[in-house]
């Protein structure tokens, strides 16, 4: 008997810790008619709070309707990574798969491996990615873009670093890429 209890003791705290490990939070804007859940310890941003710090701008076009961040960061990282929702200000715009010579913000970008597509709350999406970097500074950028009632929408994982410390550690890019997929998948649109 003492040890069934031992054992259903065990399992609860495992499920419970699984539970607060896996926590979600599910940010929603009516106006604009989307929600997305994202990881407990992360913070919506919006505004101007939802700008990146970074030496080369804010790769974006139209307006940048939020941006989901990690609560902290251990200072080893000296830097933030961020998910981003643009979308554009007009009807119709040039929307899909990133041409030659093409940028986002001021971030050089390009098309995904075979121009790959995805579905993002019902909607196709084209694949892009674009970094820049110079005097120890780098920012990565890895997005997704797609026309939504006639508005192009733009779905981004931003980091940003900046090396020149002893102590600097880069992100775990396979982390930050999990992280970003879950965002994706979650993503819906209510309009």
């Amino acid at each position: 008997m003492r040890k069934n209890l031992l054992l259903v003791f065990s399992i609860t705290l495992l499920l419970s810790g699984m539970a607060i490990a896996q926590s979600r939070k599910t940010y929603t804007e009516k106006k604009n008619g989307f929600s997305v859940a994202y990881p407990a310890d992360f913070t919506v941003l919006t505004g101007k709070k939802a700008k990146i710090d970074s030496a080369f701008g804010d790769p974006g076009i139209g307006s940048k309707l939020v941006a989901v961040s990690p609560k902290s960061l251990p200072r080893k990282y000296h830097g933030d990574y961020q998910f981003k929702i643009w979308r554009s200000l007009n009807k119709n715009p040039k929307c899909g798969a990133a041409e030659a010579d093409e940028q986002i913000g001021n971030i050089p970008v390009e098309a995904g491996e075979s121009q790959k597509t995805r579905s993002i709350g019902g909607n196709t999406f084209s694949e892009y990615f674009g970094s820049e970097g110079g005097m120890s500074k780098s920012l990565g950028l890895h997005g997704y873009r797609g026309l939504v009632n006639g508005k192009c929408w733009m779905i981004q994982s931003v980091t940003y670093q900046v090396s020149a410390y002893d102590d600097y550690k880069p992100f775990d890019e396979k982390n930050v890429d999990a992280a970003f997929a879950k965002f994706l998948a979650a993503f819906k649109f209510s309009k």
